[in-house]
């Protein structure tokens, strides 16, 4: 059996580029047979409603151009280089999972390596920080029931990656032949 500190460590410790690896590894090693799992199938189906959801309560909000607009500023932005820190390799797997790219694509000292010029954040479903985050500009432009709304649709997708991710780990510590084809050289 993996030791479950061991395994700890490879997911949510180490440097940003160490659990990028490991997700990958993750992936590369158990996503087909994750994939057809009927509880992580399911749920990903349902975190796929639920984020379309909250992207387009978040539209409907213009909360796009308060952030572009912070962004740019020389005090804004959310999205810094530490928030890449925030990233476990859980979360890179369900990305990879759901059909993310997974990549660094950003190599600013400054802004997130997950942060593209073009696109925005590159994954579908985001760190627990990065989502459940509301700066003062948000409050300030969303209040009352838009607000509400904003951190009831937040709130629902981010149990449901709780959910995925602690089946993932206890597949992970629980399941000796995932660990021996994460643990094997081929």
């Amino acid at each position: 059996m993996v030791n479950r500190i061991i395994l700890q460590e490879k997911i949510y410790g180490g440097t940003v580029e160490s659990r990028l690896a490991f997700g990958l590894l993750l992936f590369r090693k158990l996503g087909k047979l994750l994939a057809e799992l009927t509880g992580i199938s399911v749920a990903l189906d349902r975190m796929r409603t639920q984020e379309k959801n909250l992207a387009t309560h978040m539209q409907d909000l213009l909360l796009g151009r308060v952030c572009s607009s912070c962004a740019v500023s020389d005090s804004g932005g959310c999205c810094s280089r530490s928030m890449a820190g925030e990233t476990d390799s859980l979360t890179i797997l369900i990305n990879l999972l759901a059909g993310v790219d997974v990549a660094q694509v950003n190599y600013s000292p400054a802004e997130c390596c997950y942060l593209s010029a073009a696109t925005g954040c590159i994954f579908t479903f985001k760190p627990i920080f990065c989502l459940n985050y509301n700066c003062h500009r948000i409050k300030v432009q969303v209040n009352g029931s838009g607000l509400r709304q904003l951190e009831k649709l937040t709130a629902v997708l981010l149990g449901s990656q709780y959910e995925v991710e602690m089946l993932l780990f206890r597949l992970l510590i629980t399941n000796e032949s995932l660990q021996k084809k994460v643990t094997s050289g081929d």
